[in-house]
């Protein structure tokens, strides 16, 4: 019975101290690891941040020249409209019209 009685007082004095009884060293060990992750996450956070905004620029940018080409595209095709009835007016047979419109469309300035 006293051997077990010591080994159980060995046994709690080898056991881990749990974080209450934690000694003072420990503490500020924690202390300091929580402060670096905290760091990293601010860190990590503030980059997240950086690349959102960047991603959003980017995508602004690029919206606005789709939108530029869609509405160059329209226009083009209204006035591509508007030559074949100019075409039309012009008495010009259908192949007549249709090679016409080929040339101007391969040469815009024509």
């Amino acid at each position: 019975m006293n051997k077990e009685d010591e080994n159980d007082e060995t046994a709690k004095k080898d056991a881990p101290k749990s974080s209450s009884t934690q000694e003072p060293s420990e503490r500020v060990k924690t202390s300091v690891r929580s402060g670096k992750q905290a760091r990293i996450f601010k860190n990590l956070v503030k980059g997240f941040s950086e690349v959102s905004s960047i991603l959003s620029r980017e995508i602004r940018v690029a919206s606005s020249e789709i939108s530029r080409a869609v509405s160059f595209d329209v226009k083009l095709s209204e006035k591509r409209s508007k030559l074949n009835q100019a075409l039309t007016v012009l008495g010009l047979t259908r192949m007549e019209r249709h090679r016409a419109t080929r040339k101007i469309a391969s040469e815009p300035k024509l």
